[in-house]
């Protein structure tokens, strides 16, 4: 499949930016390049949670998608939102001197990704609304109170998962999203997910199929050994998740490298650990495709979500 042209307008570029950088200690603006409505930020030299800091919630409230903990205030977490990064403080998940960190930065926008926050009402049936212009192809909730990560995939077999957890997606939860359009994604009235009077924010990732789309989402199966996975374009994130089995979140990308010439292994969005040296899931990107060389991302016959995200 030969590579689509990006178009004239935005681009990807525009929209996500995968940026690495060293912890100074002090206070500092990181630049990515980017205005974004996520930061997505991991240590990676030491075990530390994962921070992510988005505008609806406001600076300096984190949330950690290796935990179940309700949002903290980390005074010296992000401080502010700037039209090309953000502000750091001097926290360690964010900024300490001689740490290693990427922060993963996503801005909304029609067609690839949008933060929502709502607060509960109990109801069953519930239809929340989106601005992607197509159908989610990844829901994640989280209740800023604490609980777990749900997360709804409509490509996998069973289409809930936990993205705080190693567990295998289920086809129904008492906790869950239940259908995605265009223009909605439908919750049912449980605790963790429309509680009456409880906050919630949710991050949408849109499912594009089209030649200029800028994220796509799908299933794959296992087959050991290397496979590549079609997407029509080169991708410069990825994230995995084996659906069928136990199995971690695994992020992987560019900005750190792709496997064969990357020096590490992939991140676990449901896990703390630092940066892998090695027995992690690698991921190297071609023209059109990814392609997964480990067993823990392609175990024979087993079921795999993943998200793709653009190379520019």
């Amino acid at each position: 499949m030969m590579m689509s042209p990006q178009p004239s307008g935005p681009t990807i570029a525009d929209y996500f930016s995968a940026t690495t950088y060293a912890g100074t200690g002090a206070g500092r603006n990181l630049v990515t390049g980017i205005d974004a409505d996520l930061h997505w930020i991991k240590r990676m030299d030491v075990t530390a949670n994962h921070g992510l800091y988005d505008k609806l919630r406001g600076t300096t409230k984190a949330l950690a998608t290796n935990n179940i903990s309700a949002e903290t205030t980390l005074a010296q977490g992000v401080t502010a939102f700037l039209t090309d990064g953000a502000t750091l403080g001097t926290d360690a998940t964010v900024n300490a001197s001689g740490g290693t960190y990427i922060d993963w930065a996503f801005k909304n926008a029609p067609g690839f990704f949008e933060a929502v926050a709502y607060t509960g009402n109990g109801a069953s049936g519930r239809a929340i609304a989106h601005s992607l212009g197509v159908a989610p192809g990844l829901v994640i909730i989280r209740e800023r109170g604490g609980g777990p990560w749900l997360t709804y995939a409509p490509a996998a077999t069973n289409k809930c998962g936990v993205l705080s957890s190693n567990v295998a997606f289920t086809a129904s939860a008492t906790s869950a999203v239940t259908a995605v359009s265009s223009s909605t994604f439908t919750v049912n009235g449980g605790s963790e997910i429309n509680q009456n009077g409880q906050q919630y924010i949710a991050y949408l990732f849109a499912h594009d199929t089209g030649p200029d789309g800028m994220v796509r989402c799908g299933i794959y199966t296992g087959t050991s050994g290397t496979q590549y996975i079609d997407i029509g374009w080169q991708p410069q994130f990825v994230m995995i998740k084996g659906t069928s089995l136990t199995a971690h979140w695994y992020i992987s990308d560019a900005a750190r490298g792709f496997f064969p010439t990357a020096s590490y292994g992939a991140l676990q969005a449901n896990s703390d650990v630092a940066h892998p040296t090695s027995g992690a899931a690698r991921t190297d990107g071609t023209p059109t495709s990814f392609g997964v060389t480990t067993n823990v991302v392609n175990t024979s016959g087993a079921e795999y979500f993943y998200l793709a995200i653009r190379k520019p």
